[in-house]
């Protein structure tokens, strides 16, 4: 019985060192952890402020492509007015060529008129002083 104690007590003790290591190899990795765990915070502080810059950025680059899209808006329809223009004044243009053409040979006209009436009236001049 006294070797029977002996065992119970070599175990208990063999027991007692195993978790007194096991304890100490917790406590050892204990500040390797809090470590750990402070790199992970600040790494997730950046994060998170330049998830915010990014997303400020975000905010500006989407204003601004608003801002496009409003003046793409406006010239698109800037461009419409002016091509309507355009084309109205080409037909105004047109209007004028043919109405200039029309004022052309209707000065021709009066410019032959006026040419038969002074050869008239020079030859019944002559028939007069003949």
């Amino acid at each position: 019985t006294e070797q029977q104690e002996k065992q119970a007590l070599q175990m208990e003790m063999a027991n007692f060192v195993r978790q007194s290591d096991e304890r100490t190899r917790q406590l050892e990795a204990v500040p390797r952890l809090k470590d750990q765990t402070r790199q992970l915070e600040a790494t997730s502080e950046e994060l998170r402020r330049a998830l915010a810059a990014e997303q400020q950025e975000k905010q500006v680059l989407e204003a601004r492509v608003e801002g496009m899209l409003g003046e793409m808006e406006e010239l698109a329809h800037n461009v419409r007015e002016n091509v309507a223009r355009t084309q109205q004044l080409e037909a105004t243009g047109e209007e004028l060529r043919q109405a200039l053409a029309t004022e052309q040979q209707e000065k021709q006209a009066l410019q032959m008129e006026m040419a038969n009436f002074v050869r008239q009236s020079d030859d019944r001049t002559r028939q007069l002083e003949a």
